[in-house]
């Protein structure tokens, strides 16, 4: 969709000469609302969009990696918990997510939406085929209860929005009768309409950035250092390891391979790794205390932990919602 822009648009006064619109048209600010702003250019189809309110809309940040048939009761890519029951699979291609005609949901929820209570905000979903799915627009109020203030159904798919708790919120996805839906994109936006028409695929980075608040995942090409660790006694040590990007609250810890210690040429099998949170900041965590156990060391010694001959080695930091 082309845009105007005015810096470059002239017109021709009543004698014929050339005049600079931004200059020499006068301009009235009719204190339009930044809705009825949206509204004209969508009327001219001058195009403009709003800040998707969820992260990983087009579902390209997948740090765990996930592909194919993908059980429920898990985050799948990242922010987007795949709901499905004991037994059933949710298929998770490149850029597409499909719901099973079963009804198991997907999820997002929302970190904190108090900003926009007594605002309009509309939810739309894009299907593989192109069709866009817009839900009436729903003002949140301004102190909400435990249920679902949308809850719309169009072309299969069910779209809800319910409140949690806090000022936490969830944006839900299943599909709606016999039929699998398969999902390219979801928005939700402030406003009466939806613009994901005009949205492309966000920012790899910028979207990567964000979703690292609530999960990440190191990994290591047949080695995988996690650093040094001070032995504090002849059983435990302790890693202060930074992240990349700091995380809401101090994360919980996962990892998968067989870690040892070394120290010279000696490596001393690891048999736990995880958070130590009485020593990790609480909130805003730009870091994390690891706690390791391993067996015969030396109180004060220092020793690297690592993981060797292993491709898929990695350590999780979950911080999610």
């Amino acid at each position: 969709m082309p845009y105007i822009n005015v810096d470059e648009v002239y017109i021709l006064d009543n004698t014929g000469l050339q005049v600079d619109q931004v200059t020499d048209i006068p301009y009235t600010n009719a204190n339009l609302s930044d809705d009825q702003k949206a509204q004209a250019r969508k009327n001219i189809g001058a195009g403009g969009s709003n800040p998707n309110i969820i992260n990983n809309p087009f579902f390209t940040v997948n740090q765990r990696g996930v592909s194919g048939s993908v059980a429920g009761a898990q985050y799948g890519v990242d922010r987007w918990y795949f709901n499905a029951g004991s037994g059933q699979t949710i298929q998770m291609g490149t850029g597409y997510i499909t719901l099973p005609a079963s009804g198991y949901e997907i999820y997002q929820t929302i970190e904190d939406l108090s900003g926009l209570y007594g605002s309009p905000v509309t939810i739309s979903v894009l299907l593989n085929d192109g069709t866009i799915i817009s839900t009436a627009s729903a003002d949140l109020p301004t102190s909400p209860s435990v249920q679902n203030y949308v809850n719309y159904t169009a072309n299969g798919v069910r779209i809800r929005l319910r409140y949690i708790s806090g000022t936490n919120w969830r944006v839900l996805l299943n599909a709606s009768d016999s039929t699998d839906v398969t999902i390219k994109a979801v928005k939700v936006e402030k406003g009466t309409y939806s613009t994901l028409a005009n949205d492309g695929p966000p920012d790899y980075g910028t979207e990567l950035t964000k979703c690292m608040r609530y999960f990440q995942r190191v990994t290591g090409a047949y080695y995988l250092d996690l650093g040094t660790a001070l032995a504090e006694s002849s059983t435990n040590l302790l890693l202060k390891y930074w992240l990349p990007v700091p995380m809401r609250v101090a994360p919980t810890t996962s990892t998968s391979g067989s870690f040892v210690l070394w120290t010279g040429s000696v490596g001393n099998a690891v048999s736990n790794i995880s958070t130590h949170t009485n020593v990790t900041p609480a909130n805003n965590c730009g870091y994390v205390t690891l706690q390791a156990t391993s067996t015969g060391l030396t109180t004060g010694n220092r020793y690297n932990i690592q993981c060797r001959q292993n491709s898929s080695a990695y350590i999780d930091f979950s911080a999610d919602l």
